[in-house]
């Protein structure tokens, strides 16, 4: 458990490789608000936490999904339940929350002609949640959450690593508090895997948003899921890393689509990963998709009828 500030606090434990994973816990005069539930296990660790910094579990009106990929969701129903407590999350993400088939088909499954469903799968998207949860109110950009004595959480969309991401910055303390809105293998150590963006032009643009709002508000802390935790200046060096990130993804598939010219997506997903070292799973699949896609709006490659790609 870290004390970021008087109003911020946040609970870390170890998640794969080197990364850990984050929860933070916002206190002002009249309640609490959970940002995100980590894994099923973190539970009683979030529930002291609650204890510890805002007194009482009941304190917690609100817990907040940034998003909802499954290192996010995992404890919903218990701290919602302990604490009775509303669930928020973007509206575009209830169904992963509400429906655990919807959440693997649609996070797993993402082209299953190039990698079928199986049990590793299965196993790896859903060991770690706890229940289907049901979601009372979804926040969006521009809303203003008061916590009592001028602590406020401002609501930020930050689309691309997801379809719909949540961001907020607390303004007592100008503290940025995110997901998963800047994260790839550019700024941390997630194993041997891709753990990127599935809108690329989205991701682009959020990346942008947030230089711009980091180098205007000029943030006392920023505080996140997976990455360290910095100021202003140390997040707009993670921005840049994050963008080159994507970058060197695009230079590779662009290379990849010419020597492997007129290959399929499978072909040019196992080339780009046989390049990293990266396992062949799921989420760099639809990086791989994604990034595609937004070469091929940019004229920059071509797609024909059978689904084969060469440069444009």
């Amino acid at each position: 458990m870290t004390r970021i500030n008087e109003h911020v606090h946040v609970l870390e434990v170890p998640l794969v490789a080197k990364t850990p994973v984050r929860v933070t816990l916002v206190t002002g005069a009249d309640y609490a608000v959970l940002v995100d539930t980590g894994t099923k296990q973190m539970a009683p660790a979030i529930l002291e936490l609650i204890r510890e910094a805002a007194g009482e579990l009941q304190r917690v009106r609100l817990v907040i999904n940034t998003h909802a990929h499954h290192d996010h969701i995992g404890a919903n129903h218990q701290i919602k339940t302990a604490c009775r407590s509303l669930l928020c999350a973007p509206v575009e993400t209830i169904a992963w929350i509400e429906d655990f088939e919807v959440h693997y088909r649609e996070f797993c499954l993402v082209a299953p002609e190039v990698l079928p469903d199986a049990p590793w799968m299965r196993e790896e998207a859903l060991s770690i949640l706890d229940a289907e949860t049901h979601v009372d109110l979804c926040p969006q950009e521009g809303d203003l959450i008061r916590l009592g004595s001028g602590v406020e959480l401002h609501v930020l969309a930050l689309p691309g690593h997801l379809k719909a991401e949540l961001g907020f910055i607390e303004t007592a303390t100008n503290t940025l508090i995110l997901g998963d809105a800047v994260i790839n293998n550019g700024i941390t150590d997630l194993g041997p895997m891709f753990h990127g963006y599935q809108r690329a032009a989205a991701y682009k643009s959020t990346l942008r948003k947030l230089r711009s709002l980091a180098e205007e508000q000029r943030f006392a802390s920023v505080v996140s899921a997976h990455l360290p935790l910095v100021d202003w200046e140390g997040f707009v060096e993670l921005v840049d890393r994050a963008e080159s990130f994507v970058s060197k993804i695009e230079s590779d598939l662009l290379a990849i689509v010419e020597e492997k010219e007129d290959g399929t997506l499978k072909i040019v997903w196992e080339a780009l990963c046989e390049k990293w070292g990266y396992r062949e799973e799921f989420r760099g699949l639809a990086m791989v998709m994604t990034h595609l896609d937004l070469l091929v709006a940019a004229n920059q490659v071509r797609r024909s009828e059978e689904g084969t790609y060469r440069i444009a």
